[in-house]
């Protein structure tokens, strides 16, 4: 059985599909993630230690080369370079283009705790991070007050757990002004007096500064969880951490130290409108809208400047503004090119019933080709959106061959409408198969390529087989019924539309 004797026969079941279409190609469009560009960046890597107090060589060798040559026996990577200067290592993995980005982190990840134990026990714990071209900041917000440690304090501890709760936020990065910082300046003579070296002094305030799970205890069918949390909190708690000196006796570090609250060296700066304040950076996921993202962000500033009005809120960047003109606009091409293609379209047909089944097939198509992209992953950027634009003329051929040959085996043979809506479709469905299936083939190898050309035009390729699938469906199943019911003889409208295209005819 042919795919158009199937829907001339199954009509309720085509116009049900039809249904679903529109639904879900409508839900499509509206929830599709929206990017500017493709990401065509190279899944990659980085692993960040601070090691600090230590020099740039020292991080080579004890951090930097050891790092290096775990990650460098793991699978799909394609190149390892690293920085090592004074107090800070970093490592960047590249991984070839197949290679999934978060399964190459899991795997950096795993690659170091194997050699954690090699590492020196001073550093900080190693970051590993994933970076792509979607890991630009969607929004930075600038934050100011009177004092900006206290600022910094409340960004990190209130602000950036609230914001990164709303939904499509990977992650809230918070840099410039202040952090608080608990200074120990030690009195070498007093360390000399007691026969102590620094080393034990940092290993006693490091031993101290833990919060470890301490385990269970279960009672009357109920279980305690136990926690060990020593954390330095403050000067005083620095303070009264005690040291055994070696003649065997008990001293606390306030007996040969001074220990005091104060802001850590400025690592980064940021200012608003010339004056020094707290950023926050928003991070989107990989599969997340930006413009949603955005406004859900600022929205849920604006109730955190409620709840804290003598914080200052100014937005200082966001990416969603352009993002969204552009998207915009390459849509509102899109539909100008809908609405030339059906002018066009009524008048060379000569007739107003049969141009509306056309009409009626390109939206069809292309909710068709919204629900494929949505189906498949496929994002709204740039490069689809020409896709989708390039495709406007092409996805009405089929339709437009198809109708015609039924209305002229209705007027030539004098069949039914639903008689010449049959035979005219069967008759020319394998060649408009073939003449589609030239195209398709034509655009199925950029599919295969690798790489960053792969990236760009891989999207692009994908979107507009999907355009020419649906309309090629379109074309063997809604237009043979539409045209069956619209196919009688014209009236007053299609006579001046018959008028108006003689002089092209």
């Amino acid at each position: 059985m042919t795919i158009p004797r199937f829907a001339l026969q199954n009509k309720y079941t085509i116009y049900a599909l039809s249904i679903a279409v529109i639904i879900f190609g409508t839900l499509a469009y509206l929830s599709l993630p929206v990017q500017l560009f493709p990401d065509t960046a190279p899944p990659l890597v980085n692993v960040l230690t601070p090691y600090p107090g230590a020099a740039a060589k020292d991080v080579a060798d004890l951090i930097s080369d050891p790092i290096e040559t775990e990650c460098a026996s793991l699978e799909g990577v394609h190149k390892i370079t690293s920085t090592s200067q004074d107090g800070l290592s970093l490592v960047s993995i590249e991984f070839n283009y197949d290679q999934d980005v978060d399964i190459a982190a899991v795997d950096v990840q795993n690659a170091i705790s194997r050699i954690r134990s090699k590492l020196p026990r001073q550093i900080s714990e190693p970051q590993v991070l994933k970076f792509s071209t979607s890991n630009r900041p969607v929004l930075t917000m600038g934050l100011s007050g009177e004092n900006l440690v206290e600022t910094r304090r409340l960004a990190e501890d209130v602000l950036a757990p609230e914001i990164q709760r709303v939904p499509g936020v990977a992650l809230v990065d918070v840099f410039g002004g202040h952090q608080p910082e608990i200074s120990v300046q030690v009195n070498r003579n007093k360390l000399e007096a007691y026969h102590l070296r620094l080393p034990l002094v940092v290993d006693a305030i490091m031993t101290h500064n833990v919060s470890l799970p301490a385990g269970q205890i279960r009672s009357e069918g109920r279980q305690y969880n136990f926690r060990v949390d020593e954390r330095n909190r403050s000067p005083h708690d620095i303070s009264n951490i005690a040291l055994t000196t070696p003649m065997g006796k008990q001293i606390r570090i306030g007996d040969i130290a001074t220990v005091s609250e104060g802001s850590a060296e400025d690592l980064s700066r940021f200012h608003v409108n010339g004056e020094p304040a707290i950023a926050m950076q928003i991070f989107k996921q990989d599969d997340a809208n930006t413009v949603d993202v955005v406004e859900r962000a600022q929205q849920k500033f604006v109730e955190l400047q409620k709840r804290y009005p003598a914080l200052k809120m100014i937005e200082a960047e966001e990416s969603a503004s352009f993002t969204r003109q552009v998207v915009n606009n390459m849509f509102g091409s899109v539909w100008q090119a809908l609405l030339l293609a059906a002018i066009i379209i009524f008048l060379f047909l000569s007739s107003f019933r049969r141009g509306l089944v056309v009409s009626v097939s390109m939206p069809m198509s292309f909710l068709l080709t919204f629900a494929g992209m949505k189906f498949f992953g496929i994002e709204v950027n740039l490069v689809t959106l020409t896709a989708v634009i390039l495709s406007v003329g092409m996805v009405v051929d089929a339709s437009v061959v198809i109708l015609e040959n039924i209305t002229r085996r209705y007027h030539e043979e004098k069949l039914s409408p639903k008689e010449a809506a049959l035979a005219g479709a069967e008759e020319i469905q394998f060649a408009v198969i073939a003449g589609n299936a030239t195209t398709l083939v034509v655009l199925i190898p950029l599919l295969f390529l690798y790489g960053f050309v792969g990236k760009t035009f891989g999207p692009l390729a994908s979107t507009l087989i999907i355009a020419f699938l649906g309309s090629l469906l379109v074309s063997l199943t809604l237009v043979p019924i539409l045209t069956e019911l619209v196919t009688r003889e014209g009236g007053k409208i299609e006579v001046l539309a018959q008028k108006i295209s003689s002089p092209w005819n």
